[in-house]
């Protein structure tokens, strides 16, 4: 659709998986998160310092990922 087109031209670039995998690293270390209990607080803070170029689903999947 035309309008999606010219409306995406506007919204920030998602970051790339491997941006976003050393973020969430950074995230983890710096809360202190061991465990899959963490996840809220890590996802709360990447919500945070989210400016709309991270795409929180798959970020919650890394995040899964790493602190399984």
């Amino acid at each position: 659709n035309e309008e999606a087109t010219i409306l995406q031209g506007y919204l920030p670039e998602k970051l790339d998986e491997l941006e976003l995998t050393k973020i969430i690293e950074t995230t983890i270390s710096e809360i202190g998160a061991e465990t899959i209990q963490d996840m809220g607080r890590v996802m709360a803070k990447l919500k945070g310092q989210s400016q709309g170029n991270i795409d929180m689903k798959i970020a919650s999947n890394i995040v899964k990922e790493i602190l399984l």
